[in-house]
């Protein structure tokens, strides 16, 4: 919840870094609220469930295309106008003539120009994993600095790992080859990578090359030629910041941002094909 809601609802703030009281104009007490941590900036309110009677139930359905475009991850249009075909009792949302521009995907979405997309696909599953690793400003609240995206090319399902140190990316290279092998039966036949220096490593490349894997490589700063896997990492952060923006979360809170976004893009994605 923001604070500015409350201020603009005419409550009134009151309180320090150990607690914050949200009082009405009257002088009664709204609600108390406690930070999460000693240090933390984010505070839980404290609250009690009240039961309605049977009375006085009232059901509403909301079918807002700017509440469930938020909800979603800042989800397109298209896909979102998918959905309620595509999915069991998912309201029908009414997409406005104009859509108002959205404050969170103004600052997320920012891009340059793009390059020419590529029109060749894997024939199988597992066949072609791009992978690419992204590191983070700030360090994360369980301590995380990077994280490693995993992208299949047949189906541009993603997968992503947390690390802390950037020589982690190997172990998470390995467990992603163990799950593809033992979870979906399947063989990955060739990875496509950059040249960053996480994934020149001799050992995990003899290990990949034992495995009878092909190993592809961009040639050194010509992103394009790694395109699925930049695109990927643009779009989750994209989605991230929006939904970070949104909710007044702090930068820390990014891992938490980045696995719900990478959950809600596999989800749509389905729907919206």
């Amino acid at each position: 919840m923001s604070m500015g809601e409350f201020l603009h609802s005419g409550l009134k703030v009151w309180g320090s870094a150990e607690f914050l009281e949200l009082i009405e104009k009257h002088g009664k007490i709204a609600m108390q609220c406690l930070p999460v941590q000693r240090s933390d900036t984010i505070y839980w309110v404290k609250t009690q469930t009240v039961m309605p009677s049977k009375a006085n139930v009232v059901t509403i359905h909301v079918a807002d295309y700017d509440i469930w475009h938020k909800q979603l991850g800042h989800v397109s249009p298209k896909a979102l106008g998918k959905m309620p075909t595509s999915t069991q009792k998912f309201p029908w949302v009414q997409t406005p003539k104009f859509i108002p521009i959205c404050p969170g995907c103004a600052k997320g979405k920012m891009k340059s120009q793009s390059f020419l997309e590529s029109q060749s696909h894997a024939t199988r599953l597992f066949e072609l994993i791009h992978l690419d690793l992204k590191s983070l400003l700030v360090e994360s609240y369980h301590r995380f600095k990077y994280f490693i995206v995993f992208i299949d090319d047949k189906s541009l399902h993603m997968w992503t790992a947390n690390l802390r140190r950037k020589s982690d990316a190997s172990k998470a290279i390995k467990n992603f080859e163990a799950m593809a092998r033992i979870q979906h039966g399947a063989t990955i036949k060739r990875w496509q990578i950059d040249q960053g220096g996480e994934f020149i490593n001799s050992n995990l490349m003899n290990t990949l090359k034992g495995l009878g894997i092909v190993i592809e490589q961009s040639i050194p700063h010509q992103h394009q030629q790694h395109g699925r896997a930049e695109r990927a990492i643009r779009t989750i952060m994209e989605k991230a910041q929006c939904l970070c923006f949104t909710a007044c979360l702090p930068q820390s809170w990014w891992k938490f941002c980045i696995n719900h976004v990478v959950y809600l893009i596999n989800q749509t994605h389905l729907w919206s094909h």
